[in-house]
């Protein structure tokens, strides 16, 4: 009897070895598989090749054509149909005459609010601002023109 004891636990500590030796075994596998893990320090290592891909792809996608697929709904109940009429009446009228007067007003707002918020307040700066920023611009793409001072 004390020999089937000693056996139990020989066998116990053999099972207890062989699992703390597959946890090793799942543990290195799982670090090895960490796809994860494996990109986020590639990205880190090799930055430049991650965007040159990603410029190329998005360039493929740029010169995919876009999808042409007209797309019909139509009704269970012919019968039952309701026709939309085109005119829109009176108020597609009072909608375009109040967009028409709002749209220069909000943009006025806007770009009032714009510039007190970047800090360039005063007579004139609006035009400032842009001939400044269409001058950076052409100066980036290299289409500077030297003006004579006037």
């Amino acid at each position: 009897m004390a020999q089937s004891h000693e056996n139990k636990r020989q066998i116990a500590a053999a099972i207890s070895a062989n699992r703390v030796e597959l946890q090793n075994s799942a543990l290195l596998v799982r670090h090895n598989l960490d796809i994860r893990s494996f990109l986020l320090e590639s990205r880190k290592k090799h930055l430049s090749i991650w965007m040159c891909f990603g410029a190329i792809f998005g360039w493929i996608l740029s010169r995919l054509p876009a999808r042409k697929i007209k797309i019909y709904v139509r009704p269970s109940d012919p019968r039952n149909v309701v026709r939309r009429s085109n005119s829109g009446g009176v108020l597609k009228l009072i909608r375009e005459g109040g967009w028409s007067i709002g749209k220069p007003i909000l943009a006025d707002y806007l770009a009032r609010k714009f510039l007190k918020t970047a800090g360039v307040w005063g007579t004139g700066s609006l035009p400032e601002a842009l001939i400044w920023a269409t001058a950076f611009i052409k100066g980036l793409r290299g289409q500077s023109k030297e003006e004579p001072d006037r």
